[in-house]
């Protein structure tokens, strides 16, 4: 099995090799981490899927490339959904992707960019994030059985996602992307299946519940006329802390880090899925070091 590990600096990357370690601060101590997640093949994940202002300058992709090289380490370098300003921002990122290392995997979550990649950078490989696979992500049932108490046709809208339609997969192919990957969402029961002629990666140990533009955290430090307002003066207040949330009608831990709002899986939900994902050869891609 493939791990994939999401960092934003070369001052994690001592954390690489420690994802068992930071489980155990997430769940506890006796829950058996180290035997859970195999890291003999890595691969190094840099970028960012949600927010502009988290990406990387770059000198910081030089130095996590670098990195990448160093320890003979794969990489994927991460996109968010692009305005046309953020897209000339990130053109230059493509651009030195394209000159340093023209196979790179960029997994993309806006349609348009995508389609500008495919025009203007062909020899980038596409993959296709989960911010593109709709699905039921509202945490707030008691439980996944909970949804038959509505109808036979609920149940199943909430074990189901856009990624696992056929006409969409093969659309995919037909743009020739190589792999796609989601999350968990709360109430699926893990019959994960790859992909028609792609490959598939799922993140852990979070899921992510609704992102958006406005970042709240962004706005700790705004005076109140500019709280809530969209800027190009981000602080990136959200690399120094994340907010631990509560809801009366979940049992899920919730976070929010930036501009999204996450849940953290279940130890037995997490269990099934590195089982299930060592069996049909799934990438796993640890992200509790970003969030």
């Amino acid at each position: 099995m493939e791990l994939g590990v999401h960092i934003r600096d070369v001052d994690q990357a001592a954390m690489i090799y420690d994802v068992p370690g930071h489980l155990a601060g997430l769940y506890g101590q006796e829950q058996g981490w180290s035997a859970l997640v195999p890291q003999d093949s890595v691969r190094l994940y840099v970028g960012e899927e949600f927010c502009v202002h988290r990406l990387p300058h770059q000198d910081e992709l030089d130095a996590l490339l670098q990195l990448a090289t160093e320890n003979r380490w794969e990489a994927t370098f991460l996109t968010p959904p692009l305005s046309d300003r953020g897209l000339e921002r990130c053109e230059r990122l493509f651009d030195y992707l394209e000159r340093n290392l023209p196979r790179t995997e960029v997994v993309v979550n806006d349609w348009g960019v995508l389609l500008f990649l495919k025009q203007n950078y062909p020899s980038l490989q596409l993959s296709v994030g989960r911010l593109l696979n709709k699905g039921f992500k509202d945490p707030r049932l008691p439980d996944a059985t909970s949804a038959t108490r509505f109808s036979a046709e609920a149940a199943a809208l909430f074990d189901c996602s856009t990624f696992e339609f056929a006409g969409f997969q093969q659309k995919l192919l037909d743009l020739q992307v190589s792999r796609l990957e989601r999350d968990v969402t709360p109430y699926e029961d893990l019959t994960l299946e790859r992909p028609a002629g792609m490959n598939a990666s799922i993140y852990f140990p979070f899921g992510y519940i609704t992102t958006g533009r406005i970042c709240w955290i962004a706005s700790f430090n705004q005076p109140a006329a500019k709280k809530y307002c969209m800027s190009d003066g981000c602080q990136r207040t959200c690399n120094q802390m994340s907010l631990r949330l509560k809801h009366s009608s979940t049992s899920l831990p919730i976070y929010q880090a930036g501009n999204t709002v996450f849940y953290l899986y279940p130890a037995d939900k997490l269990r099934r899925l590195v089982a299930a994902t060592k069996q049909k050869k799934i990438r796993l891609i640890y992200q509790g070091f970003v969030i």
